[in-house]
């Protein structure tokens, strides 16, 4: 089996099934409601239990009804558990509501597939085109734009939400400068500022925002009233907190191109909207949604086509219509079996890598032939051992890398990242896995005889980078309650004990006791002299 990723460094994209083996009978037993394998239920327990993300829910639904199913827990400060009514980032699953947006303004005579982008933006913005050949809607609607993934200035933006700066001024300033480096027509490439532009200039169509325009054509004649970009604060107990691994993520913003991944939505609504996809329920949509689902461009890989947004999967018995999604907190899955009238949606509230991910959940359940993923599970590592990483690592070329200890999970930040924190998984008690989209790192470590970490090997790409253990420097706090003051270390070095000195006049200082950063908070007695306290690294 092969795949092909789609999209930018950023976010979102697609791993698309291009080479599926041809196996005839049908998945599906009719006269009840689908049936969630026990398969299915055990990979998803896996990747919960094993730390990849905090919680997965699956819909499923044909024409004898809906069935559900969710594990783990909807942040990992809370034990309530996801259902069908929870709310996620959907990420590029939010693409094919544009699309059928789309399809529906110009079935209506709105517009035209083939109107050029720029007819509809302000004069003082000019569209990048190349040899004369100018974008339109559909350009923008199947990927075939020229434009690429994401803009090149998000560059140096918080990579925990670098589309938020991008306003509509940064767009526009952006399209004035860009450069095609083909033309549109010619070839495919995955576009999340396609697919955000065509939302923008969608709703200036109408004189209206995309969101605005999205909940009066589409969301609010379907029943989607769960379903939104603006977050409704009545909803707050219904919402899955997003994370990349155990590190949260904030939410997820997309500002001026918020139609290509800023839409939020649960199993209950995008299982209704897929009601209405494969016929099972009818409205004035029905015929746009038809259209949408055409065939009119190929990805340039045999089996792997594409409609208006939707990705069409014909190396199957049955073809497949999917889009799956990813922010930097949460991963989505859309798909279905318009001939069987079977689809299925699948949320998770962990940022996507190789062992969160649930599309090789949703296409295994459309064609069970195509084998889950296998899951790596993590090895016990003794909290002990965890506490003692725990620190600053140095490069010669002063460069550092941060290691923090965050729900018994080892985290990392490098001093290039700007604050941006990442989860480290076992492989043993030395060697620690980075996951992150498609891409994998190694941190190694070496202990000497009593079992303190004094060098990490980060390893990538096939190169290394050796840094050895610094110091960090140690913080303590006072802490006031209950009429008693005590004395609390903050930070410092997780494998050193500290001795905690006081002095009164900076001048003799008096042991107090040690302290390791693992230790509770002691109690000062109150008639100490000490005003000032220090804490010194112990031999």
């Amino acid at each position: 089996m092969q795949s092909l990723k789609i999209g930018g460094h950023y976010f979102p994209y697609a791993w698309i099934i291009s080479a599926l083996i041809l196996i005839g009978g049908s998945p599906y037993s009719f006269g009840a409601p689908p049936v969630i394998s026990s398969a299915v239920k055990a990979s998803i327990r896996s990747r919960v239990d094993n730390g990849y993300t905090p919680s997965i829910v699956i819909g499923m639904v044909n024409k004898d009804g809906r069935s559900f199913y969710g594990y783990g827990q909807t942040s990992y400060d809370s034990s309530r558990s996801p259902d069908e009514h929870t709310i996620y980032e959907i990420g590029s699953v939010s693409k094919i509501l544009t699309t059928s947006l789309l399809a529906d303004l110009w079935l209506n005579g709105e517009v035209d597939l083939d109107d050029f982008v720029e007819d509809y933006l302000p004069d003082e913005v000019s569209m990048p085109s190349r040899n004369n050949r100018r974008i339109t809607l559909e350009h923008l609607a199947t990927h075939y734009s020229g434009l690429p993934a994401n803009p090149e200035t998000l560059a140096g933006n918080d990579t925990t939400n670098p589309f938020v700066p991008f306003g509509v001024d940064l767009l526009y300033n952006y399209l004035n400068n860009h450069t095609l480096t083909r033309r549109p027509g010619v070839s495919f490439e995955y576009s999340n500022l396609g697919l955000g532009l065509l939302g923008h200039v969608l709703g200036i169509s109408q004189n209206q925002s995309f969101e605005a325009l999205l909940k009066e054509r589409l969301l609010n004649p379907l029943g989607m009233s769960e379903t939104m970009i603006s977050w409704d604060v009545s909803k707050n107990e219904q919402r899955a907190i997003g994370y990349s691994g155990v590190v949260e993520r904030p939410f997820f913003k997309m500002e001026s191109l918020e139609s290509a991944g800023a839409v939020l939505s649960n199993v209950h609504d995008m299982l209704t909207f897929a009601e209405y996809q494969i016929g099972l329920k009818e409205s004035p949509l029905n015929d746009a949604f038809k259209e949408a689902h055409k065939k009119r461009v190929n990805t340039g890989q045999t089996g792997v086509d594409l409609g208006l947004g939707w990705f069409i999967l014909s190396n199957v018995p049955s073809p497949i219509l999917m889009h799956d999604g990813a922010t930097m907190g949460h991963t989505a899955f859309l798909g279905m079996d318009i001939a069987n009238q079977t689809a299925v949606v699948l949320f998770s509230n962990g940022r996507v890598n190789n062992y969160s991910g649930v599309q090789d959940i949703g296409i295994h359940v459309l064609f069970p032939q195509s084998p889950l993923r296998s899951i790596r599970r993590v090895p016990d590592v003794s909290v002990d051992r965890l506490q003692s990483i725990y620190g600053d690592f140095q490069s010669d070329t002063g460069s550092t890398v941060q290691i923090g200890l965050e729900r018994n999970h080892l985290t990392v930040e490098f001093s290039e990242d700007s604050g941006t924190q990442y989860t480290l998984y076992p492989v043993s008690s030395s060697r620690f896995m980075f996951y992150e989209a498609t891409f994998e790192a190694s941190a190694n470590l070496r202990f000497d005889g009593q079992g303190k970490p004094f060098e990490l090997t980060w390893r990538q790409n096939g190169e290394s980078v050796t840094y050895q253990k610094v110091m960090r420097p140690a913080q303590l706090s006072l802490l006031a309650g209950d009429g008693n003051i005590h004395l609390d270390l903050v930070d410092g070095d997780g494998a050193t004990d500290y001795e905690i000195q006081g002095t009164q006049d900076f001048q003799t200082w008096t042991s107090l006791g040690n302290l390791s950063l693992w230790d509770d908070p002691f109690k000062l007695d109150s008639d100490l002299p000490y005003q000032f306290f220090q804490a010194l690294a112990s031999e």
